[in-house]
């Protein structure tokens, strides 16, 4: 009859909470508009039914409709079971359509509500790194880290997310320790993994283990064009231009529109004797609207070559 806090006392509640877990079966489904409507019929019966508006907020949120993904969410009180999860989840859909702003006051409601938690300070830290605010990032997922008496498997996104903004700040020597001890936590998280090991090709350094980080993550995520670029990329920065080719070409059609893993391709045919093919691939990167920096380097590759 009572599951955190919510109450079924009479028969259109029970009907009420029948409809939902009609929604709930349509969700899985797919069929989002449905589930919507039965979503709406649910809460007809019993307005405090609030589990119905997270399941509406996600389907529009699968539908591309953020704002009323937003308007769902914000009619479930904090106070309710359901507030915290809500209020973190329109931090997530306000940060997705730059209110940044109204995403933070958001987060900085819940830590009123209840202070100390290492969710909401993870996510100040999260807003902060997405604003390119590093320094501010850094201190907010070291307090969410102060927060943790001894540090478990579960906690590894917290020090892969510090050590990011490490990196971003250019603080390489803190970064790593995070990524390192993220790794030592969860040794098969494939986000860590491909990340120091690119990271650690970029620089130079480590490049036979950072191959093997990579191969790992490779292996435990094969269709992720992001990792198998990372993976193309170690071939090539190791001089094996032919395998660099093979995996960017993979990565390339997996991610077929990111100018980064394009611009690799392009280096990789080049440097394998590819000249008009990487001159295809380095014009092709320059329509997927990269950064000012990166723009200017395929321009005078485009110009001089390798």
């Amino acid at each position: 009859n009572k599951m955190n806090g919510f109450e079924i006392i009479n028969r259109k509640d029970g009907l009420s909470e029948s409809l939902f877990n009609i929604a709930e079966i349509l969700y899985g489904q797919r069929m989002y508009e449905s589930s919507i409507a039965y979503c709406y019929l649910s809460l007809y019966l019993n307005k405090q039914n609030y589990i119905n508006y997270y399941l509406i907020a996600q389907s529009y949120q699968v539908l591309g409709k953020n704002i009323k993904a937003v308007k769902a969410l914000k009619e479930i009180p904090l106070s309710s079971y359901l507030g915290w999860n809500a209020y973190l989840k329109l931090a997530d859909l306000e940060m997705n359509i730059n209110n940044f702003d109204k995403a933070e006051k958001l987060i900085k409601k819940l830590n009123t509500f209840s202070p100390n938690r290492v969710d909401a300070f993870y996510k100040l830290g999260e807003l902060k790194h997405i604003e390119k605010k590093y320094e501010d990032a850094i201190d907010h997922f070291r307090t969410a880290i102060s927060l943790i008496e001894k540090p478990q498997k579960k906690d590894w996104y917290l020090f892969y997310s510090r050590g990011m903004s490490y990196e971003r700040s250019k603080k390489w020597e803190n970064a790593e320790k995070d990524f390192l001890l993220a790794l030592k936590l969860s040794p098969d998280q494939p986000l860590v993994l491909n990340y120091l090991g690119y990271t650690w090709i970029d620089f130079g350094i480590n490049l036979d283990e950072a191959e093997n980080l990579i191969k790992k993550a490779v292996k435990l995520r094969p269709n992720d064009g992001y990792f198998v670029d990372s993976l193309g990329w170690a071939y090539y920065r190791k001089g094996e231009y032919k395998r660099a080719v093979n995996e960017l070409e993979k990565a390339v059609s997996l991610v077929p529109y990111d100018p980064i893993i394009n611009d690799h391709l392009g280096d990789a045919l080049f440097r394998a004797g590819y000249k008009n093919e990487a001159i295809y691939q380095w014009k092709r990167a320059l329509l997927y609207n990269p950064d000012e920096e990166l723009k200017a380097i395929i321009k005078l590759k485009l110009n001089k070559g390798l």
